[in-house]
């Protein structure tokens, strides 16, 4: 009768042991998983903040043309104000051409036609259109 009852208590231990080692199994499973899942999250992080940074540092530049366009078209349309000013002084007073090296417009040459061109500007090739 006790040795009925200790091999029932050892075949329920060894039952208990059987689940126990296929509880660790399947935990152990699903550990490597959430570590794989971590990993992968991980890395898409990485690359999701190295784009962005990259991103960031093309818009900080591109508003830095921007910016530099903007100053650039601004001292243009002043010059081109000037010498439309200056052209129509001198279209009007008898001594155009001594007024309009008066305006202090620089590399100012005036064709025969009358439009101003900048020499400087066409010889570096760095002129705008306006």
């Amino acid at each position: 009768n006790i040795q009925g009852l200790l091999k029932v208590a050892l075949d329920n231990a060894r039952i208990q042991e059987k689940q126990i080692q296929q509880e660790k199994k399947e935990l152990r499973l699903e550990l490597y998983r959430e570590r794989e899942i971590r990993e992968n999250l991980e890395r898409q992080l990485a690359v999701e903040l190295q784009s962005r940074t990259t991103m960031q540092k093309r818009l900080k530049k591109e508003k830095k043309n921007k910016r530099k366009l903007q100053e650039a078209l601004e001292f243009e349309s002043k010059r081109r104000e000037q010498v439309e000013q200056a052209l129509k002084q001198a279209t009007t007073s008898d001594s155009g051409l001594r007024m309009l090296k008066d305006t202090g417009i620089p590399d100012i040459e005036i064709e025969n036609n009358g439009t101003p061109h900048d020499s400087a500007a066409m010889q570096g090739g760095n002129y705008y259109c306006l």
